[in-house]
């Protein structure tokens, strides 16, 4: 069965970018790391292509990461095309960024200490072993590298997945027990709900929020539904959405 972020409808209503917050909360989190020019950053479940490219486009050496071979495949035709650069004033993309196909929930396949940056949007909750995943970003990184994450938390005591029990206190809990330090957060619950709300509009029903959240063997939807609770039953939000930046401490 295909995945629904393989979905070719959704995947043109939203370019190519499946996730809370878009590309213009990859630019944020790519401006709070301070990268240098020249920096190796790896995009963890890159999906369609659209941060790898960014990230390249950003004068980084990139190298995108994702298991399904689909999406792979139109990240490859997305870095050939004639898309226009972001900014829209960067020089055209001369070198595309590497793509390789590989389970986010297994075995990075990078050496130790290859890369100064991993991004890891709306992933880490979707893993059936969060605390594996984050041991494995943390090996590839080098010492003082920086993680850039973005993610589902559960609010209000709700059983939420794994890899943010207790909200994003949870996350922060589990980032320092995997030897990173936490160096900045955002929560960006609105626009968690602003995709779903998107999301509703295009599919009719809320089906795809449903198996895109929460979808692949982490997430557990709280009782009432997704980002809301109860889709319009009035009930207090329990999904949040949280971006966190944190480095490999020594």
């Amino acid at each position: 069965m295909a995945s629904p972020y393989e979905n070719a409808a959704l995947l043109r209503a939203f370019d190519g970018v499946l996730r809370p917050g878009g590309l213009a909360l990859t630019r944020g989190l790519i401006d709070a790391c301070g990268l240098a020019p020249g920096s190796r950053a790896l995009d963890v479940g890159c999906g369609a292509g659209r941060g790898a490219r960014l990230l390249q486009e950003r004068g980084y050496r990139a190298v995108g990461m994702d298991v399904s071979s689909a999406l792979l495949g139109e990240a490859r035709r997305y870095a050939a095309g004639g898309v226009p650069p972001d900014p829209p004033s960067a020089r055209p993309l001369l070198v595309r960024p590497l793509l390789v196909r590989a389970d986010a929930a297994g075995f990075l396949p990078f050496r130790d200490q290859a890369f100064d940056a991993v991004f890891s949007e709306c992933v880490l909750s979707l893993l059936p072993d969060p605390a594996g995943a984050l041991a494995e970003c943390r090996r590839v990184l080098r010492p003082g590298g920086r993680l850039a994450l973005s993610d589902v938390y559960f609010k209000g005591g709700a059983a939420g997945p794994p890899a943010a029990p207790g909200g994003t206190a949870g996350l922060r809990t589990a980032l320092e027990r995997a030897g990173f330090v936490v160096q900045g957060e955002e929560d960006h619950s609105r626009a968690l709900g602003e995709f779903a709300a998107r999301l509703i509009w295009e599919t009719g029903s809320t089906d795809a929020l449903r198996d895109l959240l929460c979808g692949c063997g982490g997430a557990k939807a709280p009782a009432g539904g997704g980002p809301s609770g109860g889709m319009g039953g009035g009930r207090r939000p329990q999904m949040g959405y949280v971006a966190i930046v944190a480095v490999k401490g020594l």
